[in-house]
C-alpha cells in the first residue's frame, strides 16, 4: 500500500512539474509575442511618423518654389510685355 502512495505520489509530482514547465515555456512564448507586437507597433508609428514628416517637409519646400516660379513667371512676363 505505502509503496503505491509512494509511486502515485511520484508519479503525480513528475506529472505536474512537466506541466508546470509546459507552462511556463508556453508563458515566455507568449510574452515573446506581445513584445514583439508592441515591437512592430513602436517601428510602424516611428516610420510613418517619419514619412510624414518628410512629406510635409517636401510640400512645403514644393509650395516655396512654387511661389519663386510664379513670381519669375509674372516678372518674365511683366518685363516682356
Amino acid at each position: 500500500m505505502w509503496v503505491f502512495v509512494i509511486i502515485a505520489t511520484f508519479a503525480f509530482v513528475v506529472a505536474f512539474w512537466d506541466i508546470k514547465r509546459d507552462f511556463f515555456i508556453a508563458m515566455i512564448g507568449f510574452i515573446g509575442s506581445l513584445i514583439g507586437g508592441a515591437m512592430t507597433l513602436v517601428g510602424g508609428r516611428i516610420t510613418l511618423k517619419d514619412q510624414n514628416k518628410k512629406y510635409i517637409d517636401q510640400q512645403t519646400l514644393s509650395n516655396h518654389f512654387q511661389g519663386d516660379v510664379k513670381c519669375k513667371k509674372r516678372l518674365v512676363l511683366t518685363v516682356v510685355m
